[in-house]
């Protein structure tokens, strides 16, 4: 069984280099509206690979990219997916402000999905952040 377990994880791996192949050897340097969507589905792809080390900078690269773009809707968007790095255990605050940044561009260009999207992240995130609070109180037996 571990074996068989071992290979799946090789071939996933697998997987992703070839995708990072491939976009990288399409992006040819070049800022685009495309690129910096295969950035944020090669930054969920680490995520379900548990590859949360490589996700932040694709992340934070998309984000670059959408700001370079000017294009609010791909910005709320790339914030989003930076947003739900804090569900995967990266620092909580960046991800809060990154939710809030895309619900506050989400309604400046009347994106109601993105909204939608983004308050239902915040509050899956003020859960968790009251989680840790109350599992910390409860450490220090106060």
């Amino acid at each position: 069984m571990g074996a068989t377990l071992k290979g799946e994880r090789a071939f996933e791996l697998d997987v992703v280099e070839q995708a990072e192949q491939v976009l990288r050897a399409t992006s040819n340097g070049q800022a685009s509206v495309d690129l910096a969507n295969g950035l944020l589905d090669l930054q969920r792809l680490y995520e379900e690979q548990l590859l949360f080390k490589r996700a932040l900078p694709v992340s934070l690269k998309a984000l670059r990219l959408a700001r370079q773009l000017d294009d609010n809707a791909l910005l709320a968007k790339a914030l989003t997916f930076r947003g739900l790095l804090g569900f995967d255990g990266f620092d909580l605050l960046p991800a809060v402000e990154a939710l809030l940044d895309a619900l506050r561009i989400g309604n400046e260009i009347n994106d109601v999905g993105r909204v939608v999207v983004c308050c239902n992240n915040l509050a899956l995130l003020m859960r968790r952040l009251r989680r840790m609070r109350r599992s910390r109180t409860q450490q220090s037996g106060f």
